[in-house]
């Protein structure tokens, strides 16, 4: 395998006319060859909805309130141990 299959193995856009290869999120290439849009993944799509954002959201601020209140709980155990209260 040469370097130009192994390039193309990792990469999805190589130019036909200039042979130029562009990131994979390039819709047009610099010797002005328009690439075919892709359909948007289902992933960019889940994520940027706005009822998964908001939920997304609850799940980090109850996981941030569960570690803020264990590490608060350490502390207190900590003074009460060291009889610091």
């Amino acid at each position: 395998m040469n370097w130009l299959e192994r390039v193309k193995s990792k990469h999805r856009k190589i130019c036909p006319d200039c042979k130029l290869v562009n990131p994979v999120s390039a819709e047009e290439c610099y010797c002005g060859y328009q690439f075919k849009i892709e359909v948007e993944n289902e992933s960019h799509s889940f994520l940027s909805k706005p009822s998964t954002m908001i939920f997304t959201i609850l799940v980090l601020l109850m996981i941030g309130f569960i570690l803020f209140s264990m590490v608060e709980g350490f502390i207190l155990a900590t003074c009460e141990r060291l009889n610091l209260n």
